[in-house]
């Protein structure tokens, strides 16, 4: 069976050893009858017996020895115990010197202390800088010099590390990988990685890869005057799953949840097009494509402070203020893994009391009623078909081409194709 060597038990096996190796200066009082003053090992023999490390072999009486017998390993047991509980030898001053002289087989610049008691064992200093600390190391030295410990593996190829485990079982460690020169947390999986190429990389998060939770200041700097990074955040293809950013205000006013003086290029606001959320009005649903006029105000999203336009499917005949097309349905929830709701594009048709969101300027697929006199270049009104699209009527008028005075919803880009339902426009309203 195998068992651990206790501070105190090593202090014993040393000693013991320094036994053998030092020469003792004792008086022998001869207590054993068949060990006599002839016998080479007398003074030794009856140092043990002084000492109460070995009280005779023939019990009750005890009066013999018996030199020439072998030792048992109950025996030296017993020899064993009997020598470090009864504190025979000093271990830390043995013949002058020190138990870590002892165990290094010569005299040590670098002292090693053992305090069995608290346990601890500190290298180059006594004391424990916390009452949790069992093993410490100080290193004598200046400003501006390194000072600790290395862990090492004897072949180039290994992984050094250091671990943390809780009731004898593994939890976390940290270890070198030399193939990719990477210093790496694990931790469940690897957690967080460092090399010479990557700075530093979160791997593997089950949630969030990482939380800042309370700064005095900034969350997150990105450089400081003269040093900054190529780009502030950049998230390379395909891309995050769902929303690259999502940032949020405790301010009342919303102000701001993104904040620059320089240009922004966004799915909302880019050379395509910009859009701008509505709620659907009462009456019917909307689908992308529809033509929308305004019908009202509706309350603003839950969280904030802007008002939202009502809408509902524009017409020649019916409402004529006209503000947008239909790019898609929008919901407001809280997407898979969060707990705060957030807009959402979906597919389907908006039901009353829901949201869209509206192509107010640029690029966007608009449904015509008919395609008839629609061309590239050409200008587009509302039909009478509700949120539908129709070519901009003109009359020759004594030789002047006059057009009819319907509000311009945009600009046709190309010619639909036969039997096309939509034709895509350049959305600009006048």
């Amino acid at each position: 069976m195998s068992r651990f060597i206790r501070p105190r038990l090593l202090a014993g096996v040393a000693v013991l050893a320094a036994i053998l190796a030092i020469p003792m200066v004792v008086v022998a009082s001869h207590d054993f009858v068949d060990v006599d003053d002839s016998n080479v090992f007398h003074e030794d023999i009856d140092w043990l017996a002084d000492a109460g490390v070995t009280k005779g072999c023939n019990p009750p009486a005890n009066t013999e020895f018996c030199p020439s017998a072998s030792v048992t390993r109950e025996q030296m047991a017993a020899f064993l115990r009997r020598l470090a509980e009864g504190q025979v030898v000093d271990a830390g001053t043995l013949g002058g010197m020190t138990l870590q002289e002892i165990l290094a087989g010569a005299p040590s610049s670098e002292p090693l202390f053992i305090d069995p008691d608290l346990p601890f064992v500190g290298v180059n200093r006594d004391f424990q800088i916390s009452g949790n600390e069992v093993f410490g190391v100080t290193y004598d030295g200046v400003a501006g010099e390194y000072g600790g410990m290395y862990i090492d593996t004897s072949d180039p190829g290994g992984w050094p590390f250091y671990g943390y485990a809780t009731g004898g079982a593994f939890e976390a460690w940290t270890y070198f990988e030399p193939a990719t020169q990477e210093w790496r947390l694990y931790n469940a999986g690897n957690r967080l990685a460092s090399s010479v190429d990557d700075g530093l990389r979160v791997e593997n998060g089950p949630t969030d890869g990482i939380q800042i939770l309370d700064t005095a200041d900034d969350g997150i700097q990105i450089g400081s005057d003269p040093n900054y990074p190529s780009y502030g955040v950049y998230i390379p293809s395909p891309g995050v799953t769902t929303y690259g950013l999502w940032p949020n205000t405790a301010n009342a006013a919303g102000e701001w949840a993104v904040f620059t003086v320089d240009d922004i290029s966004a799915g909302n606001v880019t050379a395509a097009s910009v859009s701008q959320v509505a709620m659907v009005s009462e009456g019917q649903s909307l689908s992308p494509g529809d033509v929308v006029a305004v019908t009202g105000v509706a309350q603003p999203l839950a969280g904030s402070g802007e008002r939202l336009p009502a809408v509902t499917t524009a017409s020649a005949t019916g409402f004529t203020g006209m503000i947008g097309v239909v790019e898609s349905r929008m919901v407001f929830e809280a997407p898979a893994g969060k707990d705060e709701p957030a807009l959402q594009s979906v597919e389907g048709a908006a039901q009353p009391g829901e949201y869209v969101s509206l192509i107010v300027s640029g690029v966007a697929d608009v449904k015509v009623s008919s395609t008839s006199g629609i061309s590239e270049g050409t200008r587009l009104t509302a039909s009478d078909s509700a949120g539908r699209v129709r070519a901009l009527e003109t009359r020759q008028v004594d030789g002047i081409e006059v057009a009819e005075g319907a509000p311009v919803i945009g600009i046709a880009l190309e010619s639909p194709a036969e039997g096309a339902t939509t034709v895509p426009v350049y959305v600009t309203f006048r």
